[in-house]
């Protein structure tokens, strides 16, 4: 192994034989961590990429300990970020980007992601990605990527992060008709 990129972890302190982890890191070509603290992990990365913490970015919640009434929470950014931190979908999105596997840029859907949901309810927006990722093949495995770049930009109140929720609640909603339909009720 030459490289490791820790998300969001502490694997340093958070695992047996810290030890271990330290001589095994320290042997490391690229050790990249993404976090919101400089953890002990972080202090032996060759690269920090500082992430927004829970109150900076939009943030989501599942709870389904109280089955059958599942719910799910979207929250807001409650202030801006500090310093040079992202959101992490901006964090991936950018290396994606600077690697190639994505362009910087999709004119046609960003074009189309501001005119929705007004022109057709988000149906083009979700038909040109469609046509896009089927032309595109190496785009499919970075999809969110590419839905956080276009659609989100266009989104209000600065809720690109959520921006590939879109596809994931459509899917659901034609799966699970039924239950979705039943939802706002009593």
């Amino acid at each position: 192994m030459r490289a490791v990129f820790v998300d969001s972890a502490n694997p340093l302190v958070t695992y047996a034989d810290s030890g271990a982890y330290e001589r095994a890191f320290a042997k490391l070509e690229l050790l990249v961590v993404v976090d919101v603290a400089m953890t002990e992990t972080a202090r032996l990365a060759h690269y920090v990429l500082p992430a927004a913490s829970q109150f900076e970015k939009w943030e989501a919640t599942g709870f389904n300990l109280e089955f059958p009434e599942n719910a799910f929470h979207l929250r807001h950014p409650l202030v801006a970020p500090l310093g040079k931190a992202l959101p992490e979908p901006e964090i991936y999105t950018r290396l994606l980007e600077r690697m190639g596997e994505i362009p910087r840029r999709f004119p046609l859907l960003a074009r189309i992601a501001r005119l929705e949901p007004r022109a057709s309810r988000h149906l083009a927006y979700m038909g040109a990605l469609g046509a896009a990722l089927a032309l595109n093949k190496g785009w499919r495995r970075h999809a969110a990527s590419v839905v956080y770049r276009t659609l989100g930009r266009a989104l209000p109140n600065q809720a690109a992060g959520v921006a590939p929720l879109l596809p994931l609640a459509i899917a659901y909603a034609q799966r699970h008709y039924a239950a979705v339909r039943r939802a706002d009720r009593p």
